[in-house]
């Protein structure tokens, strides 16, 4: 695992359910390195760095949430002097756990978080961004992560995360950034594990569980191998 990488999970036994800790941690995080401040005209204070908060919604839902959580993020961002331009709710529609087993449907909601992630950088190109996201928001998030170098995470909360419990952390965190095709987080990460969504859960453990020979044998291993149950079963990589 990355040395000195910032993850922090909690089990639902260890937490109180409530937004107010993850917003906090969303807007109230570091800054990224070397760019807490935007630069200023010799004389004057430098102006706080913009943010740009993005929601991603998951399975079976209909992404009502945004609305309350987008809310909270800019009261929670007013109180704290934060320089909050933007939040962005990732909406493709409601999507059904046999649209989930579907590597097609999956990148079609990675690319609605990408099409909006290039309209929002380009009206706000020195924003710091965070992304917030749950269930299969949490795939469209390292997949596009995995495969996008145009895409830079500051921090990243996920929620009932359906990634696998190996999924490689350590290659998107900045001081181990190697790979040119990937994106990097540049902050910190934390996974809040689900207790409540139990037929996401259960459909994610036997996911994870399934041996690759069966499903280099359907013809689909690229497009399952970072599926799984870290979101109910904790992540190994995340320290």
């Amino acid at each position: 695992a990355a040395a000195g990488m910032r993850f922090v999970e909690r089990s639902p036994a260890a937490r109180r359910y409530a937004v107010e800790s993850p917003v906090k941690a969303l807007v109230q995080g570091e800054s990224a390195p070397g760019s807490a401040t935007a630069p200023a005209d010799a004389g004057r204070t430098p102006r706080p760095q913009p943010h740009v908060v993005f929601l991603i919604h998951g399975i079976r839902d209909f992404g009502e949430w945004q609305v309350a959580l987008g809310d909270r993020i800019w009261n929670v961002a007013e109180q704290a002097g934060i320089d909050l331009r933007d939040v962005v709710s990732v909406r493709y529609g409601y999507f059904s756990a046999f649209q989930f087993l579907l590597s097609g449907e999956r990148d079609r909601t990675t690319r609605s978080f990408l099409d909006l992630y290039a309209q929002t950088s380009a009206s706000h190109p020195d924003a710091i961004c965070h992304v917030a996201a749950h269930s299969n928001g949490t795939y469209v998030a390292g997949n596009a992560l995995l495969n996008s170098d145009f895409v830079e995470v500051h921090n990243l909360y996920l929620a009932g995360s359906v990634l696998h419990r190996d999924f490689p952390w350590d290659r998107l965190w900045l001081p181990n950034h190697r790979r040119p095709h990937q994106g990097r987080i540049t902050g910190a990460i934390r996974s809040d594990r689900a207790a409540w969504d139990w037929p996401v859960g259960v459909l994610c453990w036997v996911i994870g569980g399934l041996n690759y020979g069966i499903l280099q044998r359907l013809g689909d291993l690229t497009a399952w191998r970072y599926l799984g149950s870290g979101g109910v079963d904790g992540f190994r990589q995340k320290s």
